[in-house]
C-alpha cells in the first residue's frame, strides 16, 4: 500500500479562521514527512509554541491537498520541499 506524504508549515493570518497567510511567500515550512505520525508531531511541537498567538496557525497537510497546492504557487520555500 502506497502512502502519501504530508508537509507542514504555518505563519501569520491575516484573519483567524482561516488559512489565509499575511506573507503566503514567506511562510515557515517545517518539512515533509512520509508518514502522519511525524507530521503531527512537528506540527503539534510548532503549533503549541504558538498557542498564545491568536494569528499565528501551522497545518498539517497531504501533499496533494488543495491547500498545499495554492500555497505552493506563492511560497518558494514550500514549492522547492514538493519537488
Amino acid at each position: 500500500m502506497a502512502t502519501e506524504d504530508y508537509v507542514v508549515f504555518g505563519g501569520k493570518l491575516k484573519m483567524p479562521g482561516t488559512l489565509e497567510f499575511h506573507d503566503p511567500d514567506k511562510l515557515h515550512v517545517v518539512g515533509r514527512f512520509a508518514e502522519y505520525d511525524d507530521a503531527y508531531k512537528a506540527w503539534q511541537s510548532h503549533a503549541y509554541s504558538t498557542i498564545d498567538d491568536a494569528h499565528a496557525c501551522y497545518v498539517a497537510k497531504k501533499v496533494s491537498d488543495e491547500v498545499v497546492t495554492w500555497h505552493a504557487e506563492k511560497c518558494p520555500e514550500l514549492k522547492t520541499i514538493l519537488g
